[in-house]
């Protein structure tokens, strides 16, 4: 969350001192990055998978020979990538319309960022032993340091002109201090660890790859979702374009994030439960799980699209009406991935990750098929039009194979669950929408954001009592939501 923040709230600083290309050159370099990703096979969530399991066998051998198998491997991934990027990484620049004049700053800021994702991914299990241990406490420590030394680093290296360069090495800094923090944790958690590369393991990287193969096809798709259109419109458009594409995705991507915390600890609940063959109880997490994530991302989407030009002018100021456009656009889109959060954690936990797996082909697919056709005629309001009909389409297919398994039909589930706070949520968004009318737009960031605050608990406030009085949330939702608010229930299991 500290993360989510620290990046919302330094972009405005960001875009200030570098302009508007070198940010939508940011963004290009960081979606290119991403599929360089592609690489790494799935094999992290396959150490922190073994590592937690043989942890919980006490078994000392079996880790390190997971932890430094996964080493060997990222070892090998390092030097795949550097013959990869000295070979390709000018042609695959000029796939791109980079200017004449950023060209140089981007061939620099490609090849720090394809240091430190190797580099990252040779620290990265060391991250997984802290996760395996349960260490949660440790892993968001580090979160916290990350976003300190980060936002730090960011001020002084733009401040002093050294630009989109400084920002990289900006990185770098912040990942030795990181990586040298971890080893540090690691060692003291867990003093018997043992760096040996001669304990590699090839039936263990078998284990890793069975495993991880199904994951990274879906990973394939979600690199797809958020970063196939930035590679797209700086092709086809401009850097420019790729800018404001990536401040309207921003908000709603990092809106996306904070709602799916609610997802964490469904994987886990669900393992048990189908351990213990509790159907019913397997039926009322998903049930629960749904109306909570559906309530966040319903009023979520309704309000972002309903202010979207407030919100914009509140974060970054005049000058970013394309923006503002392109939010209200993904908003529903985005929103359509977050409803489908709990049912993939549900799935993945009962051993049905093959559902997520083949939905995740068919938005990948789709995606790149229309993407590539539209674009070229319609521009951006084309690849919109792509993005919205492949998730839509990817979205129903998991949803219904799914409900298909759990042998809960779909569409008195979608209306019993789903419908009341749309419902709602439209009645709150025409009230405000009647109500601003008059108000018109103010100039300053200070004002818009004073304004935003205003509405935004206006119109939350207002969602939440229609969904209370229509008696949406039972007697136990209503505990929750009210503790999560902080406020003390009277009674005994009853609320007041």
């Amino acid at each position: 969350i500290i993360g989510i923040v620290s990046n919302l709230v330094m972009t405005p600083y960001i875009l200030h001192w570098i302009g508007i290309e070198r940010y939508g050159l940011l963004a290009v370099i960081g979606a290119l990055t991403g599929y360089f990703g592609l690489f790494e096979l799935g094999m992290g969530a396959s150490v922190v998978k073994y590592s937690a399991e043989y942890f919980a066998l006490n078994d000392h051998k079996k880790v390190n020979q997971v932890i430094n198998s996964a080493l060997v491997f990222y070892l090998v991934l390092a030097i795949i990538i550097g013959i990869v990027a000295f070979f390709f990484l000018k042609p695959v620049l000029g796939l791109f319309r980079i200017p004449a004049a950023l060209y140089h700053e981007a061939y620099i800021v490609f090849m720090i960022g394809l240091f430190l994702f190797a580099a990252a991914n040779l620290v990265s299990p060391l991250g997984a032993i802290l996760i395996g241990k349960q260490r949660m406490d440790l892993v968001a420590l580090l979160g916290i340091i990350t976003s300190v030394f980060t936002v730090t680093g960011t001020v002084f290296f733009l401040s002093h002109g050294f630009g989109i360069v400084g920002l990289m090495v900006n990185n770098a800094l912040v990942f030795i201090i990181i990586a040298c923090v971890t080893l540090v944790l690691v060692r003291k958690i867990y003093p018997t660890i043992q760096y040996n590369l001669f304990l590699f393991d090839v039936a263990m990287f078998k284990r890793f790859f069975s495993f991880a193969y199904k994951i990274q096809v879906s990973r394939f798709a979600e690199i797809t979702f958020l970063q196939f259109d930035k590679l797209l419109i700086s092709r086809y458009l401009s850097l420019g374009t790729v800018s404001y594409y990536q401040v309207g995705s921003a908000i709603v991507s990092r809106f996306r994030d904070c709602a799916l915390q609610v997802v964490a600890a469904i994987f886990p609940a669900v393992s048990e439960l189908h351990a213990k063959m509790d159907q019913e109880r397997l039926v009322t997490l998903y049930e629960r799980g749904s109306k909570y994530i559906c309530i966040i991302g319903v009023s979520m989407v309704f309000f972002t699209m309903i202010e979207a030009s407030l919100i914009i002018r509140a974060w970054l100021g005049h000058g970013f009406e394309q923006a503002m456009w392109i939010l209200r656009v993904l908003a529903p889109v985005y929103c359509l991935n977050l409803l489908t959060g709990i049912a993939i954690s549900m799935a993945a936990g009962l051993g049905k990750n093959i559902y997520q797996m083949n939905a995740a082909i068919i938005h990948a697919a789709l995606n790149i098929v229309l993407s590539l056709l539209l674009i070229s005629r319609f521009g951006l309001n084309g690849l919109l039009v792509s993005i919205t009909v492949s998730m839509t389409v990817s979205v129903v297919y998991f949803m219904v194979v799914f409900h298909r398994f759990i042998k809960v039909p779909l569409l008195p589930f979608v209306t019993r669950f789903f419908m009341k706070p749309f419902i709602v949520a439209l009645f709150v968004s025409l009230i405000l929408f009647f109500i601003e009318q008059p108000i018109g737009v103010f100039p300053g960031r200070l004002i818009n954001i004073s304004l935003l605050v205003i509405k935004a608990a206006f119109f939350f406030s207002l969602f939440f009592l229609v969904l209370f009085r229509i008696r949406y949330l039972d007697a136990y939702d209503q505990h929750i939501f009210l503790r999560a608010l902080g406020l003390r229930l009277k009674g005994s299991g009853s609320l007041r």
